[in-house]
């Protein structure tokens, strides 16, 4: 009896033995599916673009990775070229077939702009998946826009001292402006003579064009729109002849180019554009608030600025 018993025993252990040998390797069941939950909590699928950036300084993206069905992750961080950024490449051995991991990538300063990708190669047992997702950089590009209380100036400006009309006096249709910094100027609907921008002698009492701070037509009127937006008359320390400048011009510059012959204010600079207003463009004392300039183009024949950020 004791010898059917024992034999009993080793069989049943011998069946058990037999089941967990025969177990198959870890995986879970169904299709793989991966997809990221970025820091600012937008669900992005794969194929879709997480983040978009300028080359300018470091950029890190903390990202949720979510997975079902899957036993193994890696992640690398690749540029356009398919290579490794800086190392970026993590293994993870994941205890369960559904659930979520921390990553972070980065752009480091002055990367090549393109499309950088993370890539995701999932595995479920012996099967493997690839997942994409997008991260575009573009070429860093400096902007700068008034701010509102400086924007409510600018617009009080161009309703005094509207596009198209002319800086000028002494001629026909000349109408008187005060502005509410009890500055007195005039405008017109004509232009300026001739004789007042071949003589040069402006402070003739047959010249037409205006004055203002030190300065007649392009440049006084320049300097009268400084004044406004500034407070006060720009002062020679806010001066710089440094052409490096132009890379950063912000709303209110005023600035001197064409090798000492033209001066424009500063609108807003975007996408290495300047907008600016101006006076005379022409030789008529016409005032143009719809200038616009290259960076480039404008650093060429850069003269000098008064910076408003120096005031």
């Amino acid at each position: 009896m004791r010898r059917l018993a024992a034999l009993l025993i080793a069989c049943f252990a011998l069946i058990i033995l037999i089941t967990v040998v025969h177990v198959p390797s870890a995986e879970a069941a169904g299709n793989s599916k991966v997809w990221i939950v970025t820091w600012d909590y937008r669900t992005v699928y794969s194929g879709k673009a997480f983040a978009e950036s300028d080359n300018k300084i470091t950029y890190e993206a903390p990202l949720t990775i979510h997975f079902e069905n899957v036993t193994s992750m890696r992640v690398r961080f690749l540029d356009g070229n398919g290579k490794v950024v800086g190392g970026q490449d993590r293994n993870y051995v994941l205890t369960t077939g559904r659930g979520s991991v921390s990553y972070s990538c980065s752009v480091p300063a002055g990367s090549r702009p393109g499309t950088y990708k993370v890539r995701i190669d999932a595995k479920n047992g012996k099967k493997s998946s690839t997942y994409t997702f997008t991260w575009k950089v573009t070429k860093y590009v400096y902007s700068a826009t008034p701010s509102a209380s400086m924007q409510q100036k600018i617009n009080y400006l161009k309703n005094k001292l509207p596009n198209g009309k002319y800086w000028n006096h002494g001629v026909k249709g000349v109408t008187t402006v005060y502005l509410d910094n009890g500055r007195t100027t005039t405008i017109s609907s004509s232009r300026c003579n001739s004789w007042s921008h071949k003589g040069e002698n402006f402070r003739s009492s047959s010249a037409t064009c205006n004055y203002s701070g030190n300065g007649y037509q392009c440049h006084g009127f320049a300097m009268i729109l400084a004044e406004y937006t500034w407070g006060g008359m720009p002062r020679e320390s806010s001066k710089t002849y440094d052409r490096s400048v132009v890379d950063r011009l912000e709303p209110g510059d005023v600035v001197r180019y064409l090798n000492d012959e033209h001066t424009i204010f500063v609108l807003r600079v975007e996408k290495d554009t300047v907008y600016f207003a101006e006076c005379n463009n022409g030789g008529t004392c016409k005032i143009n608030w719809n200038g616009k300039i290259s960076v480039s183009s404008l650093k060429k024949t850069f003269t000098y600025c008064y910076r408003y950020s120096m005031r």
